[in-house]
């Protein structure tokens, strides 16, 4: 997959097969096995049991915007608001851990990240 807002991913659900606009991912969050993904417009589906593993997950969503801070997590690094001490906060008000072993390696990540965005011209 590459940088383009177009970008999707196939997930598995309950109700059948869904297409998820990579762009629109917040974050998604994994607990026994099923990972929710939380959208910019507040809403959330979640995969079913076993269909896919954070560690899949993250191999194929752009590295330059997705970031796994903590064991369970993946955010997208657009929606975030501030990084601060052991924690990111996001556009929606969540509040994602950032262990203090971590947090070194997500700082420079999302630094990277901010600096790229700025070579890029982007607000």
């Amino acid at each position: 997959l590459g940088e383009n807002n177009d970008d999707i991913l196939p997930i598995q659900t309950k109700t059948g097969l869904h297409v998820l606009h990579i762009n629109k991912i917040v974050y998604a969050e994994a607990f026994r096995h099923i990972i929710t993904f939380h959208f910019s417009d507040g809403s959330t589906i979640e995969t079913l049991d076993s269909s896919l593993s954070l560690e899949k997950l993250i191999c194929v969503l752009p590295s330059t915007s997705f970031c796994s801070p903590y064991r369970g997590f993946i955010v997208n690094l657009n929606y975030v608001d501030c990084l601060r001490k052991l924690q990111l906060s996001m556009t929606t008000g969540a509040l994602i851990p950032i262990p203090q072993k971590q947090f070194s390696r997500v700082r420079r990540q999302y630094s990277d990240y901010l600096l790229a965005r700025y070579a890029k011209g982007a607000n």
